[in-house]
């Protein structure tokens, strides 16, 4: 018997298995669940008996009825192999008068490369039966090894890319290294390279900005853009002014659009979202005059609030520019050219 999905927020119904794993959410943000929970076609008993791999099959085979058995197998084959470091991929080992299934055999030795093995195999099978024909790419972000575990199976899966971001300073350095050393052509840095292509006006750099990553763009007499969004607040004012050296080093004519808090903000305001990976705002500059003072390369050519911005999908904005305690707390965007 078919099993169809449905989601939870009940916004989107009757999904196939494959589609729901294309998709990942419903539409209406819900998660997609069974129409029902079938039941086994063999005993507990016949299934002690299975490798890890059938008795994998024996279950997925209940829940995604729209895979063939040639199909199913084939995930399953690709995804529990030699990357695991024991043939029986989870064993059940007795100690203390308890039984214990040990999930930690994947190549991360993380309970997620259990389910994170199969996924993209599963993603790029349902792709090809709902005639999706573009690249699937992977965005996400972890605090820890949800990133690793994840890039380690999407590594070179054909018809995938996965890009994963951590905060920086909010990972283990062992966590760090593994994500930083994740082998396969469609992963991190690599997939970064080639998002857009490499010309005359366009260059991308894997670095972080607290490097100097102007030692990596030649000197140009061209007039060079540089974009600075959701950085300084992070930062020290010191760290601020070496971003800024290097700019002022690696370009002859250039303009700088950067994103700034008010300190006030900085002191008093808590961002929940960023809160488990111990980010915190640090620094702020009362406005673009302020900030140019900082910067005797740099002159300040204009400034705009947040609340301008948003003023063109909100109109409310419009009116809460005009409040001088708004407008003077907003972020801002300031423009600065070198002088």
């Amino acid at each position: 018997m078919a099993i169809n999905y449905s989601s939870t927020r009940g916004g989107e119904n009757n999904v196939t298995a494959s589609m729901a794993i294309l998709k990942g959410l419903a539409a209406d943000g819900g998660l997609f669940m069974p129409d029902h929970i079938p039941a086994l076609d063999c005993s507990l008993e016949e299934l002690s008996h299975k490798t890890y791999q059938e008795v994998a099959y024996a279950v997925m085979k209940q829940f995604l009825t729209d895979f063939t058995e040639e199909e199913l197998k084939t995930c399953i084959e690709r995804a529990y192999d030699s990357k695991f470091d024991t043939e029986e991929i989870a064993p059940l080992v007795k100690a203390d008068g308890a039984y214990y299934l040990e999930l930690f055999h994947g190549s991360t030795i993380a309970f997620k490369d259990m389910a994170l093995s199969i996924l993209p195999h599963l993603m790029t099978v349902s792709a090809k039966k709902n005639h999706a024909e573009n690249t699937i790419v992977i965005l996400t972000a972890t605090s820890g090894d949800t990133g690793k575990a994840a890039m380690a199976g999407f590594a070179d899966v054909e018809g995938t890319r996965i890009i994963v971001f951590y905060p920086k300073d909010g990972v283990s350095r062992v966590q760090e290294l593994q994500m930083l050393t994740q082998k396969g052509a469609n992963t991190s840095v690599a997939v970064r390279k080639r998002l857009l292509p490499e010309s005359g006006s366009i260059s991308q750099i894997a670095m972080s900005a607290m490097d100097n990553w102007g030692g990596e763009i030649g000197k140009t007499g061209t007039s060079a853009l540089v974009i600075i969004e959701g950085l300084t607040m992070y930062l020290s004012e010191a760290d601020v002014k070496r971003i800024f050296a290097v700019i002022s080093g690696r370009f002859d004519r250039v303009t700088v659009l950067v994103e700034t808090m008010n300190p006030m903000v900085v002191r008093r305001f808590r961002e929940k979202s960023i809160e488990a990976s111990r980010a915190r705002f640090r620094w702020g500059v009362k406005d673009g005059a302020a900030l140019a003072a900082l910067l005797p390369d740099f002159r300040l050519v204009e400034e705009h609030s947040l609340c301008e911005g948003m003023a063109e999908f909100a109109p409310v904005y419009r009116l809460l520019d005009k409040i001088p305690a708004v407008r003077n707390i907003s972020n801002r965007i300031v423009v600065l050219e070198k002088k």
